[in-house]
């Protein structure tokens, strides 16, 4: 088989350039009635990737966190289903960054919602919406895209990009 390399002792990377995946790294699904194109079956991790988050009145929201601020991606773990209206959530925490505590992804029936969250709950520092169109074979998502929809003071997302894949 020749020289074979091993990242996170998981993926398989063979010489052709082939790559394998053992058993354990694939995710497990859940169970989401809202995912109706993947009959029901959802990833329990997802991967959102955020770009041309600026600063506003905090200094970290682009270069915080490692030194990529939010301008990042990021590996979300599975909620649950949240009522009303059946919303299957999936949620990274943060150590705290300009009061940004919670990475929120919210999917309803071909609507999508990402918002990065105050730890006080109550403000959206950051959010991105699609309204409608957004596939429903969960399992399946690759880099769909989620325009921005709003901001607070804290950090400029106006000219930003949210992307979501399964994983």
């Amino acid at each position: 088989m020749g020289n074979v390399q091993f990242y996170n002792e998981k993926v398989l990377f063979t010489p052709d350039h082939k790559v394998a995946m053992h058993e354990d790294c694939c995710c497990d699904e859940v169970d989401c009635s809202t995912c109706s194109g993947s009959g029901g079956k959802a990833p329990e991790q997802l991967l959102i990737t955020l770009s041309g988050i600026t600063d506003g009145t905090c200094g970290d929201c682009d270069s915080g966190l490692a030194g990529n601020g939010f301008n990042d991606t990021f590996v979300l773990d599975w909620v649950g289903v949240i009522p009303p209206g059946n919303a299957c959530r999936w949620e990274y925490t943060f150590s705290t960054t300009c009061g940004v505590d919670t990475l929120r992804f919210d999917y309803y029936a071909g609507s999508a919602t990402v918002a990065l969250r105050h730890s006080s709950g109550l403000t959206v520092v950051a959010g991105w919406y699609k309204a409608s169109g957004f596939s429903n074979d969960c399992l399946n998502w690759s880099d769909e895209d989620v325009p921005y929809q709003n901001q607070s003071d804290e950090c400029g997302a106006s000219s930003s990009t949210c992307k979501v894949s399964a994983l």
